[in-house]
């Protein structure tokens, strides 16, 4: 029995066309794989408490870990230097998407939630620009 696949906001949003916007140098689908790479970097780097070990807990082998694996400091330090490259004011948007996997909201009137929620999605989609800049650079020494 196959599980049921269940879609992150940024791909609901690239499946929408939300991620259409920004520099027309950049995909809409390279803006959705930067919002995944960054993902990947922020869980694999046990930045999550979901997807963090405990590294002080004693294993069941008696040997206690005191430091974190050569692959989790990999991608902390890729994780860092991705949200680096992306300005203050488009990280709000970018963390809500990307890491906290929920939808950008916005409250008041229908006309004003309409200009607020169309504001938001074009700071993502100018953060995750910057992403795809950041990741294209440092692409050669992946």
């Amino acid at each position: 029995m196959m599980k049921e696949y269940r879609m992150s906001v940024a791909e609901k949003y690239f499946a929408s066309g939300y991620l259409d916007l920004g520099d027309p140098m950049v995909s809409a689908l390279d803006r959705l794989s930067a919002a995944k790479r960054l993902n990947a970097d922020f869980y694999l780097g046990g930045l999550s408490g979901r997807a963090a070990v405990d590294v002080a807990k004693i294993r069941v082998d008696g040997g206690g870990r005191t430091e974190a694996s050569a692959r989790m400091l990999h991608h902390r330090d890729w994780y860092e230097k991705a949200i680096a490259a992306v300005p203050a004011e488009f990280w709000p948007a970018v963390r809500k998407v990307a890491i906290d996997d929920e939808p950008l909201a916005a409250a008041g009137g229908r006309l004003e939630i309409k200009k607020n929620l169309y504001a938001q999605r074009l700071d993502l989609c100018r953060g995750l620009d910057r992403l795809v800049k950041f990741y294209w650079h440092t692409k050669s020494r992946l």
